[in-house]
C-alpha cells in the first residue's frame, strides 16, 4: 500500500436509532427482496391465480388490485415483481418465497441456466453480509467512510473472487449473480458499492491483456488480499482538459497529470489506469500498482457517495511497466465506441447472452421505491413508477440510452423516495437523502459526449 494511504479507520458500533419497528421488515430486508425477483420466473401461486389470470389473459390487474397484493407482500415478506412477459404485455407476477428463505437460508441450491441469480448459494450467502454487516451502517458510512470490515466481511464470502476463472484461483459466479448482488449493495450502501464493484475492472483488463506479470495478480484480486480499482475518466476530457499523459521510456510507460476520481483510496490497491500517448495519438491503459512512488493524493468533499473515498491523484514520473500494459489503442476508434460500448463489462452480454445494464440505478430505484410501498402501499403512482422500472430494467435499449432511461428512473425513484419519507427524509440521519444524492452522482458517471447527449435528451422529453 502507497505511503499516502490513509490509515485504516476506527470501527464504529452500528447505529441503532434507525432500526425498524419489529412488526415490519427491516429496511435491508426489503431490500433484498426487491433485489431478489428481478429475474424470477417461478411458478404462480395459487394464492394469486386470479392476478396471474388477469395477466395472462392481456387484462392488467387495476391498480387498487395491486395496491392491495403489493400491500399484502410487503407486510408479509412475500414479494411483487413486475416482468415483461413474452408477449411484450407486462404481467404481474408473485414470487411466494419470504425474506428468509430466499435470501439468507443457507440451504444448498442448484444453479442452472434458468436458475434465479438470488437462489445462488454465493448471492444468498452476500445477501446475509449486506444485511448484517453493510446495511445497518450505510447512513454511517455515507458521512465518513467505508470501513475495511466492510471489505473483509466480503472477503469471508468470496466476493472478489466472482470474476477471476478457477484456474487463477476464483470461484466465478454467472454475470447475473454478480449484477444482482451488486445491484442489492448499490441499494444498500451507496458508497460501500462504489467502492468495491470496480474490482472486476483490473480483473477484465489482465485477462484480455493475457501478460504473465499482470495475470499473477489474479490469485491475489481473488482472494481480496488485492483490490481493484479504476481511475481513466480524465482521458475524456482530453484535449479540451489537462490529462494523464503516457511517455514512452524504457521498459514501459511514464505517467505524469492527475486521474481525477479514484474510488476505494486506503482500500484499493490495484489500479485500472488511463493516459494520452500524445505522441502516438493513443490511450494507454495498464494495471497500476498504488504502492508505487510518485503518487499524491488529494481527497474532495463529495455532495455524494462521500463515504466511497474517492479522491483525486496526482502522478509524477510513475511507471507503468510494459508487463503490466494490457491495452493501447487508438484515441478514434476508443472515443468512437465510448457511451455505446462500455469499456469494461458493463452492458455487455452474460454468458447467457443476455445483456445487463450499467449497475447502479435498478438498485437505487428499487430500494427507495421498496422503502416507499412499505409507508404507502395504496399509492397508485408508485406502482405505476414500479411498474415503470421493471420494464426498462428488462427491456435493453441501444446503448448510451439504456444507461440514461435506468439512470433517469433512478432520479425519480429516489425522489419519490424522499416524499414518502417526508420531511424525514431530508436528515442527514435518513437512508432516503443518501440514496437520492447517489441517484445524482449516476448522471455524471462515465459522461462521453455520447452518454451526456443522451442524458440532456431524457431531460428534455
Amino acid at each position: 500500500m502507497s505511503e499516502h494511504a490513509p490509515s485504516a479507520p476506527t470501527e464504529h458500533a452500528a447505529p441503532t436509532e434507525h432500526a425498524a419497528p419489529t412488526e415490519h421488515p427491516t429496511v435491508a430486508e426489503r431490500l433484498m427482496v426487491a433485489a431478489s425477483v428481478v429475474s424470477a420466473e417461478p411458478e404462480l401461486s395459487a394464492e394469486f391465480t386470479a392476478t396471474a389470470e388477469h395477466a395472462a389473459s392481456n387484462e392488467r390487474p387495476t391498480i387498487g388490485e395491486r395496491a392491495e397484493s403489493t400491500a399484502r407482500a410487503v407486510s408479509t415478506g412475500h414479494v411483487l415483481p413486475i416482468e415483461r412477459a413474452p408477449s411484450n404485455e407486462h404481467a404481474v407476477r408473485v414470487e411466494r418465497s419470504t425474506v428468509t428463505d430466499r435470501v439468507v437460508s443457507s440451504e444448498p441450491a442448484v444453479p442452472s441456466e434458468r436458475s434465479v441469480p438470488s437462489e445462488h448459494p454465493a448471492y444468498r450467502a452476500f445477501a446475509e453480509v449486506v444485511s448484517d454487516v453493510i446495511a445497518p451502517r450505510a447512513v454511517e458510512v455515507d458521512a465518513t467512510e467505508v470501513p475495511r470490515s466492510h471489505v473483509e466481511a466480503l472477503r469471508g464470502v468470496g466476493y472478489f473472487s466472482w470474476t477471476v476463472p478457477k484456474n487463477f484461483g476464483g470461484d466465478p459466479v454467472p454475470a447475473a449473480v454478480k449484477h444482482a448482488a451488486d445491484e442489492l449493495l448499490f441499494g444498500a450502501d451507496p458508497s460501500t458499492a462504489l467502492a468495491v464493484t470496480q474490482h472486476d475492472g483490473p480483473v477484465g483488463q489482465i485477462l484480455a491483456s493475457r501478460r504473465p506479470a499482470a495475470l499473477a495478480l489474479l490469485p491475489l484480486l481473488a482472494t481480496g488480499e488485492r483490490i481493484g480499482g479504476a481511475g481513466f475518466a480524465q482521458i475524456r476530457a482530453w484535449p479540451k482538459r489537462p490529462s494523464t499523459i503516457a511517455t514512452a521510456v524504457a521498459g514501459g510507460y511514464r505517467i505524469d497529470g492527475v486521474v481525477r476520481w479514484l474510488s476505494g483510496w486506503g482500500l484499493v490497491d490495484t489500479a485500472w489506469l488511463g493516459a494520452v500517448d500524445e505522441s502516438n495519438n493513443a490511450y494507454v491503459f495498464g494495471v497500476g500498482d498504488l504502492g508505487r512512488p510518485g503518487i499524491t493524493v488529494s481527497r474532495p468533499h463529495l455532495a455524494a457517495v462521500q463515504g466511497s473515498r474517492t479522491v483525486s491523484l496526482t502522478l509524477r514520473d510513475y511507471f507503468l511497466p510494459d508487463e503490466f500494459v494490457t491495452e493501447v489503442v487508438d484515441i478514434a476508434t476508443w472515443d468512437s465506441r465510448d457511451g455505446s460500448v462500455a469499456p469494461g463489462k458493463h452492458c455487455a452480454p452474460s454468458e447467457s447472452g443476455v445483456r445487463l445494464p450499467a449497475v447502479g440505478a435498478i438498485g437505487l430505484a428499487r430500494a427507495a421505491l421498496a422503502d416507499a410501498l412499505a409507508t404507502h402501499p395504496d399509492e397508485p403512482s408508485l406502482l405505476r413508477l414500479l411498474a415503470e422500472l421493471e420494464e426498462a430494467a428488462n427491456t435493453p435499449l441501444p446503448e448510451p440510452h439504456w444507461r440514461a432511461r435506468l439512470d433517469e428512473l433512478a432520479i425519480r425513484a429516489t425522489t419519490a423516495g424522499l416524499v414518502a419519507a417526508g420531511g424525514q427524509g431530508l436528515l442527514r440521519s435518513d437512508i432516503a437523502q443518501v440514496r437520492a444524492r447517489a441517484a445524482l452522482f449516476l448522471q455524471l458517471r462515465g459522461l462521453s459526449p455520447k452518454v451526456r447527449a443522451a442524458r440532456f435528451a431524457r431531460y428534455a422529453r
